[in-house]
């Protein structure tokens, strides 16, 4: 018997392919293999034991997934063909905006320009750039700090 369940083991790859253990559940009736068997050598030698219909139904399960594979594949490899690549037109000049040197992508900036954006972004967030606007809960907070802040009775 041992030498049945050896043959029956080295077809399984055959049988199964790229199935999931899931799967090969899946594929087969409900009660087919015992709630202990968990493993694949647990399933193939329960496999041993199984009819050539419930084979037959994992091998469908088999062609059925290689199909869907097959059928993906060539999807992507049309897809492939039809991509367009998008071409930068040079030879129009846009109304108003400053024209990208495209030689430049992924340079590091110079050091006058990294200082400009510093001096931008701290001209933006300074006291002076937020003077006139401050948020409710800066102000509360500046007020409770300050000892301003009156309670009225009116609003509690």
């Amino acid at each position: 018997m041992s030498s049945t369940v050896n043959v029956v083991q080295d077809d399984m790859p055959l049988l199964f392919g790229k199935l999931s253990k899931a799967e090969v559940f899946a594929a087969v009736p409900p009660g087919t293999f015992s709630p202990a068997v968990k493993s694949w050598d647990a399933i193939y030698q329960a496999m041993a034991h199984l009819p050539d219909e419930v084979k037959d139904l994992i091998r469908q399960a088999n062609n059925r997934k290689k199909n869907r594979s097959l059928q993906k594949r060539r999807e992507i490899r049309q897809q492939e063909g039809r991509r367009v690549v998008q071409v930068v037109d040079d030879s129009s000049e846009s109304d108003g905006e400053e024209r990208r040197d495209v030689t430049k992508f992924m340079q590091l900036p110079s050091e006058q320009e990294r200082r400009t954006c510093i001096q931008s972004f701290i001209d933006a967030t300074s006291n002076k750039a937020l003077a006139m606007f401050v948020c409710v809960v800066c102000a509360r907070e500046f007020l409770t700090a300050n000892g301003a802040l009156v309670y009225h009775d009116m609003f509690y």
